[in-house]
């Protein structure tokens, strides 16, 4: 099998070249795309629904996440604006979504997702395909037959007469006859040692690609309606048939078994440097290479061959990694997670105040939410004067030391002009009692003093949650006080000192976390369907973006918002999670971030108010002559190092490292 499918991907590769001949193109697409779908219907042992499911979701659905992902990432760093780069991020959102592997005159508005439409499709083929043999299973033979034609029946006409459905849902229900190939020649292996079947299927094949019929799924090409699956299937057995005599050949069989073992990863890689990479500029015209099949087939092999053999042995040494450091880390006192899910969202917040409305839907649904989930899951409940007295040394301390260095440095900036520099710091003061995250007009002016506002809001938030723990009504009393704060500004227009409505609203997230820990919930144990509603309810709130900003309680989508907030955050720390199994750089850098994520947002919030660093990436970025995108990726990387480099000299000072709760 795995031979085939190696043979196959490789064929794939060719058949996508340009400028091959029509005749081998039709000799590819007889069987290509039929023979994956035939190679998984073999391993189908048993019709078990949920299992079927659960495997496709981790072998299937979640390789197709990830190579949209990436497509989306490629799309946002190939834009010349940040403008069109927001706009190429929710247009490949929306098609990963819709999974369409043409635009269907049913759904204009949907782009492809190019080669990985197959994933998605297989995905859909394979549970579809199970489900059906589920509730036949105690039927007659003739019963399952019937329900797998009138499928097929169905998803021919609609692919030809409807319209293209979303994750090629039609083809899907034609392609149940090949998983129900593969499925029958797994209970019938002797099929494939009659040579008098093997004969006729390779005579069919052959009149086919003579009269030039053959089938294409991605088109919804269906020759005759049935001829053409019938050829694909005759392909496919004479296919199985050459793989079982190449198995003998113990080199041919080693590189074809590799290339069939990571077949996903080739069509992915292949997916993404066909859209993204112009080889002709980057390889034909700096080595003179002549642009034809064989050049163009060699050089794509060679390259997506080298790429996915490096992400082969990156993965191999993940598992070792993960492996060595399984016991330290089931050992160790400090779970790893929640800083490396800290981490993520300080970055978030640092990027989201660029201020550019694309990243802004993006990173606003979970950055702050997942501080807020964390804090409740870590909340020990006290006596409401000891959870005061705590988190005021925890929060508030900080919070007027920020508010401090602020007003100085606004000084200090307007001297030597003192009554300017006064007024600067009376304005500032002026804000920092106020505590307000954003400035505002009615129905009295008050200057914001910005993203600390968060510290504010969470005392708040912990405070109310440990009073209300433990009375008899908690679990509605949460709920209606966040409605409280949500609804003041949203209806009352007004506006109170210290983040109390934000507090109010939040403290619903806290509550949230808090019993998550109470019950011992794991996302890792959690039902997958779960999980996947939980992803897409965050994608579509990004997509259907209104505003959503806790800073001043605002929902724009209403309380759908928070319910994505909660399921774009739980994707976050399953990442995390995901991410403290490795010893990767990458888990050191958010470790970094987590754990000082409290002076990173102090030197954020100083240099967002009082200390230009948008003019210094300017300055960079204008001999360059870079683009906007690059500027923007510059600005990026000069506040990161600013807070870096504020980190280590408040770890240098003790009564800071004191102040911020520094070990």
């Amino acid at each position: 099998i795995d031979i085939a499918k190696g043979l196959t991907i490789i064929l794939m590769l060719l058949g996508h070249t340009p400028y091959l001949p029509a005749p081998m193109r039709g000799f590819i697409f007889s069987f290509h795309m039929p023979l994956f779908i035939v190679a998984n219907g073999y391993f189908i042992h048993r019709y078990d629904v949920k299992r079927t499911f659960r495997n496709s979701v981790k072998s299937l659905l979640k390789p197709y996440i990830v190579i949209c992902l990436l497509e989306v990432f490629f799309s946002m760093m190939t834009s010349g604006t940040v403008e069109t780069a927001g706009r190429n991020v929710f247009s490949e959102l929306n098609n990963m979504v819709m999974g369409m592997s043409f635009t269907s005159r049913r759904f204009t508005q949907y782009g492809s997702v190019w080669q990985v439409w197959f994933v998605i499709c297989l995905f859909m083929t394979r549970n579809l395909y199970v489900l059906i043999r589920n509730l036949t299973c105690k039927k007659p033979a003739a019963v399952q037959a019937g329900a797998l034609a009138a499928c097929f029946l169905l998803g021919w006409f609609l692919g030809l007469y409807y319209g293209y459905l979303p994750w090629s849902l039609d083809v899907a229900m034609v392609s149940v006859v090949f998983v129900g190939t593969g499925d029958y020649l797994r209970s019938h292996p002797e099929i494939m040692k009659k040579p008098v079947i093997l004969a006729g299927c390779a005579v069919i094949w052959a009149v086919c690609l003579f009269f030039k019929i053959n089938i294409e799924l991605a088109t919804r090409n269906y020759p005759f309606i049935i001829l053409g699956v019938i050829e694909a299937i005759a392909a496919c057995l004479c296919v199985l048939k050459v793989s079982m005599f190449m198995e003998k050949s113990a080199p041919v069989s080693r590189v074809l078994t590799w290339y069939g073992r990571n077949s996903i990863i080739i069509l992915g890689i292949h997916c993404l440097e066909s859209r993204f990479f112009p080889w002709s500029k980057l390889i034909y015209e700096p080595l003179h290479l002549p642009v034809n099949v064989i050049t163009e087939f060699l050089v794509h092999l060679a390259v997506i061959s080298f790429v996915t053999f490096l992400f082969e042995r990156y993965r191999q040494y993940s598992a070792r990694q993960r492996e060595l450091h399984k016991d330290d880390n089931a050992g160790s006192k400090r779970m790893e997670w929640p800083d490396i899910a800290k981490g993520i969202a300080m970055l978030s917040i640092i990027i989201g105040h660029l201020g550019h409305d694309f990243v802004c839907r993006i990173v606003f649904m979970y950055h702050l939410p997942v501080f807020f989930l964390l804090a409740g899951y870590f909340m020990k409940p006290l006596p409401d004067r000891e959870m005061v007295v705590s988190k005021a040394k925890r929060l508030l301390i900080p919070y007027y030391l920020t508010c401090l260095a602020v007003c100085s440095i606004a000084a200090f900036r307007a001297l030597p002009d003192l009554y300017v520099a006064k007024e600067s710091f009376l304005e500032w003061m002026d804000a920092s009692i106020y505590a307000s995250g954003i400035n505002w007009g009615d129905p009295y002016p008050v200057k914001g003093i910005g993203a600390i506002w968060y510290l504010w809001a969470l005392f708040i938030a912990l405070v109310i949650v440990n009073h209300v723990l433990g009375r008899k009504n908690d679990e509605w009393m949460i709920p209606v006080i966040a409605f409280m704060g949500w609804s003041s500004i949203a209806h009352a227009n007004a506006w109170f000192p210290f983040s109390i409505q934000a507090g109010m609203l939040v403290s619903l997230y806290v509550y949230i976390g808090y019993k998550a820990r109470q019950r011992n919930y794991s996302l890792r144990n959690e039902n997958k369907v779960v999980l996947i509603a939980m992803f897409f309810s965050a994608v579509w709130s990004m997509h259907f973006h209104k505003g959503f900003g806790l800073v001043q309680a605002y929902m724009g989508n209403g309380w759908l918002d928070f319910i994505a907030g909660v399921g774009a955050s739980c994707m976050v720390i399953l990442y995390s999670m995901h991410v403290s199994e490795s010893s990767w750089l990458l888990k050191k850098v958010l470790l970094f971030f987590g754990r000082n994520s409290l002076v990173i947002l102090s030197a954020h919030l100083v240099e967002l108010n009082v200390i230009p660093l948008p003019k210094l990436a300017t300055l960079i970025s204008a001999p360059l002559h870079a683009t906007e995108i690059c500027t923007f990726a510059i600005l990026i990387i000069i506040k990161l190092v600013f807070v870096t480099v504020c980190v280590y000299i408040v770890k240098k000072i003790p009564i800071l490292r004191k102040a911020y709760g520094i070990r």
